[in-house]
Parts: C-alpha cells; structure tokens; sequence
C-alpha cells in the first residue's frame, strides 16, 4: 500500500502545543496506600485529587479559616459592653451560623451536629421545623433503617412514614403530640399572663429546656444559649401540634419579625461572619440574606447535590450569592457537590480539634491540666510530660529572649501519629502546652494555635491575679476550669 503523509489538520488538530501553566499549579495526587492507612493522610490528600473531593478539600480549608478568625480576640473598637440582648451582643471575633435541613437530623447527622452545639462551636442555627421536631421525636421514639424501595401504599397501611432509606411509625409523632401540646398550653399561658412575646426562637429554646435530654441539639442550644432560628417553624408535624392546638386552646401567637431582626442584627453586629449551610431551600437563603445586611459572609462552605440549571436558590452555586451581596466580593466560598450525610461528618473531624490543655509552674510542676477526653487522660498527661524536656532545650537555645523577659511561642514540641504538641512559655517562666488530635490538623494554621495560646495566657493572669489565689498552688477556679474548656470545646 502506497505510503502516504498524515492530513495536516489531523496533526494540528490532536498535536496541538500547549501554553505553560503556571508554576505553581498544584498536580492531581491521589492518596498513596503503600504508605499505610491513615485518616489524616487520606483526608488531606483529599484536595489535590480532583472533583468533589478537592472541593471537600477546600471546604476543610475555609472552615478552619472561620476557626482561626473566631480565636482572635475582638478589637477594642468592637467590644459590646451595653448591648442587653445576650445573641445580639458580640462574644467572637468571627459569628459562625449554621444552617441544615430536617433530613440531616432524621439521620445519623443528628449526631455530628449534636456535637457542634454541644461545644460551642457554632453561635447561630437556622433550621426548619422538622429540623427541630425530628430531634425532639428522636428523643421520645427511635428512627429505623429501611430502603429506598419499600412501597409507600404499604407503608401507609402500616402507619409507617418513609424518609429515604429511614422509617418513623405514625405512633413516634402521636408521642410528640402528647408530649408538645401540654407546653404549647404553657407558652398560651405565658403569654395571656405575663405578656410574653413568643418567637420561634424562643419556643425552640423551651422545647430544649423542657426534653431535657443530652442527646437532643436543643438541649444543649438551650444550656449553652445558643439561639435557633426557624423562620418556618409551622412546616411540619410541630405546625400540625399548632394546628390542632388552635382547635382546643385558640390565642397562641407566634412572632416571625422579631427573630428576623434579631438574626439580621447578628449579622449586622459580627466582626466577621462565617457560614456553614447543609442542605438547601429556606435555611440557605435565610441565613445568606441575614449577611446580605453586612455586604456579605467572609467565608461560606455549602453543601448539598442540587444544580444551578433551575435557577433554584438551592442549587445556585456561590458565586451568585456574591451578585446579590450575600458574600463578600473577595471571600473564597467553596460548595461541595455530594449528599450531606457522607461528607458533613468527614468535615467536622477534619477542623481541628484540642485533645489536652496544660499549665506547668517554673519548677515543672503541673499546676492545671484539662483534657477534652477522660479515658485518654494518662496517656496525655504523659504526652505532656514528655514535652516538658523539649521546652526546657528551647528555651536553652533561646536564653536572650529569655534574659529578657520576653513570652516565647515554641511551635510544635512533638509530633507522634496521635498527637501534636504545642508549646509557649511565659516571662514568669510558666509553660503553656496545647495537645491537638494529629488526625484533625491537616490543614489549620499556626495562627490559630497562636491565637489559643493568647486567649489561654489572657485567662491564666486574670486567675492568678485573684486575691485567694496562692501563687504556686494549682489553678482549681471553677470559672477559669469552664473557661479553658471552651476553648478545648471550641476547636
């Protein structure tokens, strides 16, 4: 066969040169299994390997930013003294609002955002009224694992209801009738004797002091005053309790204005503002327009499988929200595409996490000790032994900062696949030691320990300038102990 030359435009077209790409383009790397299993590998090798896992990769970045933020102290100019309302008064430096749907607590999710409010790690929910109700239901009845496929006409007849692959019998929901309708007779007779104003936020809270449950979200909102926004509240089995009540107890008034104004106003007062938004429809919006009242969020992480192509508030991709002013112009929001319930737990393991805080006095004597979990005690208490000889080494290294009186921040003192150990030493010669779960620091910044150790030394002068304290003796205030706890709960 008479050999011939290839078309050129075929060649051109296939073997067409490429323009260099910046040097500092990051290369698709996927996690290496030879090296062993590990979370924090795996999880951190996340954002180089493209897709979804790269924007899940980007999500832990932009949490950990809100984090880093939210340590910082706030700025004197800012400080809100004579502000009376207790959520409208500004407590961090950066306000982190949470949003979520009802099928996020209906599931496992429950858990997770359990945990987050639990310590202290959000300022703000907004959810909607299954978000509230499936919590309280859960606490008087079980949810069960189904499938997809069972049959809706068969489950009916059973009085069995259908959320996805999960199964509530009818009788879970005539529980929570039994048990609402006495509190809504209360909040009727609040409001006719005393005159009480009641806003969604405000039965929320009483539900959550009235369940009285560990497990419950709104237990711990309540104890830790957390405020909960649920602009729909009468969308869902706690409306059909309204409903009916309206029959047998008429005159119960619930008031929308005053939580938007207080939400609003969150947003407003924030130093900076962080979002979290899981799911999609009144709760994204909702919180979204409430920073629109500040020119946009500073940081934003969204969830959920929806598209933009309907033009849907669910579906639409971040950059739209910049348009309307719901986030800031030069923020760096990230939107992972997956469903919640696989990825949300990944992200709060993955924002960092305080497994032990330590003061030792100059003669090494441990004068406070705070773990966030009891049964690994011992073995951290160890840890922070050990640290103790590589501080005394740096600060040998370190003798003029030392002679003249100077704090020294140490950085990381070990390193172990458990742990991270941080370290800080005042000019009185205390040693400060911050133990972090090597599995959640895969991408926060040094800033951020710093920040800790800050607020941590600002704690320990106001303790031990104290009156009764003895100088030397351990640190057994009980307001200082709460204190150092938030900060542990608070990462």
């Amino acid at each position: 066969m008479e050999q011939s030359k290839e078309p050129t435009v075929a060649k051109e077209a296939v073997l067409q040169e490429s323009s260099k790409l910046p040097e500092n383009t990051p290369k698709v790397c996927g996690y290496d299994w030879n090296e062993g299993y590990s979370y924090e590998k795996l999880f951190s090798s996340y954002i180089h390997s493209g897709f979804q896992a790269t924007n899940l990769g980007k999500a832990i970045e932009e949490v950990n930013k809100m984090i880093s933020a939210r340590h910082l102290p706030l700025p004197e100019d800012k400080l809100d003294e004579y502000e009376e309302d207790e959520f409208i008064k500004r407590q961090k430096n950066c306000t982190i609002f949470l949003g979520y749907t009802s099928n996020m607590v209906s599931a496992g999710v429950r858990e997770t955002i359990r945990f987050l409010v639990q310590h202290r790690m959000v300022d703000c929910i907004v959810t909607t009224a299954g978000g509230v109700e499936e919590d309280l239901i859960k606490c008087l009845a079980p949810t069960y694992l189904g499938s997809f496929e069972l049959v809706g006409r068969e489950l009916r007849e059973r009085g069995i209801n259908r959320i996805g692959n999960l199964l509530v019998p009818n009788e879970n929901y005539c529980k929570f009738e039994n048990w609402v309708i006495p509190i809504l007779d209360e909040l009727l007779a609040e409001q006719k004797s005393k005159g009480t104003l009641w806003t969604p936020s405000k039965v929320i809270a009483r539900l959550g002091e009235k369940i009285n449950d560990e497990s419950s979200i709104y237990y711990w909102a309540a104890k830790n005053r957390i405020p909960v926004f649920s602009p729909a509240l009468t969308d869902g089995s706690l409306g059909d309790m309204m409903y009916f009540h309206s029959f047998r107890n008429p005159g119960l008034v619930v008031d929308i204005v005053s939580d938007l104004r207080r939400l609003n106003t969150m947003a407003v007062k924030a130093v900076q503002s962080g979002v979290i938004i899981v799911g999609g429809g009144v709760i994204k919006h909702h919180i979204c327009n409430a920073n629109l009242m500040r020119n946009g969020a500073d940081y934003s992480v969204f969830i959920n499988t929806a598209s933009e192509y309907d033009g849907s508030d669910s579906g639409a991709r971040p950059d739209e929200a910049v348009s309307w002013g719901k986030i800031k112009k030069d923020a760096t929001p990230v939107k992972v595409y997956a469903e919640a319930s696989l990825v949300f737990p990944i992200l709060v393991g993955e924002t960092f996490m305080c497994a032990c805080v330590a003061i030792i006095g100059k003669d090494n004597a441990p004068l406070y000790i705070a773990t966030a979990n009891v049964d690994k005690e011992i073995a951290l208490q160890y840890q922070v032994h050990a640290s103790l000889d590589v501080i005394d080494e740096r600060c040998a290294t370190n003798q003029k900062a030392a002679a003249d009186g100077r704090e020294l921040y140490l950085g990381s003192l070990i390193s172990t696949e458990q742990y991270k150990i941080y370290g800080y030493v005042t000019n009185t010669k205390i040693k400060f030691l911050i133990v972090i779960d090597a599995s959640s620091t895969s991408s926060f910044r040094e800033n951020e320990v710093r920040a800790m150790f800050r607020n941590l030394h600002n704690l320990y002068t106001d303790a031990v300038c104290n009156p009764f304290y003895t100088p030397g003796e351990p640190l057994t205030s009980a307001s200082f102990d709460r204190a150092v706890r938030g900060i542990i709960s608070a990462n």
